[in-house]
């Protein structure tokens, strides 16, 4: 009967995984294709590379589809690659710094699990009105990845997690299956700021 009932909160598991990520991913490459559309207008030679950059993402994301986890260092590729895509529309009173750590090839991740931490950061964070800062961090203790963000915080409403967007949610929820106990998310707002810290443990 026990056993019987892990295999069911399994595959319940991998039900609810299947779902959240369908959400995720149709929400980002949206995202992404409005960015590109824009620069097809301005500059054909970024809008190009931007294409460039969008096909090693959807190929990255096609590849780990049915995938546990990928390497550290291929879902860090993937948010450089996403951030690359950003710098293109992002107007000039949005500074964007990004430190990104290298990755132990060892070390794996479940993927496309960091990217809509960061694109709240641009979803919130900008507006044309005043300098916005958006900081992007990421490193390694021991086995411990780290991410840390901080951007300036703009029609935000703090009373409701829905508030964040389907991504943030589903997110928090792969993370609840995938990493129980063995991750932590920390966010708050103070003085027009937002700072989000995600840890997780990926022994």
């Amino acid at each position: 009967e026990e056993k019987y009932n892990i295999i069911l909160r399994e595959e319940k598991s991998k039900a609810e995984l299947m779902t959240l990520k369908a959400q995720i991913h149709p929400h980002f490459f949206f995202n992404t294709l409005n960015t590109i559309y824009s620069l097809s207008h301005s500059d054909v030679p970024q809008s190009q590379e931007a294409l460039l950059k969008l096909s090693k993402m959807m190929r990255f994301a096609m590849n780990e589809e049915n995938l546990e986890k990928v390497p550290l260092q291929k879902e860090l590729e993937f948010v450089r690659n996403y951030l690359d895509l950003m710098k293109h529309r992002l107007p000039d009173n949005v500074t964007l710094t990004a430190d990104l750590s290298e990755a132990k090839d060892e070390l794996e991740i479940v993927p496309m699990i960091l990217l809509t931490f960061i694109e709240n950061c641009f979803k919130h964070g900008i507006t044309t009105e005043k300098d916005c800062e958006i900081k992007i961090e990421t490193f390694l203790t021991g086995q411990t990845f780290i991410l840390k963000t901080e951007n300036n915080i703009f029609n935000f409403q703090t009373n409701s997690l829905q508030s964040t967007g389907i991504g943030i949610e589903n997110t928090i929820k792969r993370l609840d299956i995938l990493y129980p106990e063995n991750y932590s998310y920390k966010h708050r707002t103070e003085e027009g700021k937002h700072y989000c810290e995600l840890k997780i443990n990926l022994k």
